[in-house]
């Protein structure tokens, strides 16, 4: 489904390139990001691309 998703957008790399914090904020992680929230019906959401983001407590 992402692979879908990535290749109908037009976004040529999908993957763990790093943490947003070092390589940037893609778009499609804000739309995810609305979905979720909207999903669980709260204010905001937050994903990490990779847990190692998540262990380190970037909250």
């Amino acid at each position: 489904m992402a692979s879908k998703i990535v290749k109908q957008t037009g976004h040529i790399v999908n993957g763990a390139t790093g943490s947003r914090l070092i390589t940037g904020n893609h778009s499609l992680y804000n739309e995810l990001e609305e979905i979720l929230a909207k999903f669980h019906r709260t204010e905001d959401a937050l994903v990490f691309n990779s847990g190692y983001d998540a262990n380190l407590g970037f909250f």
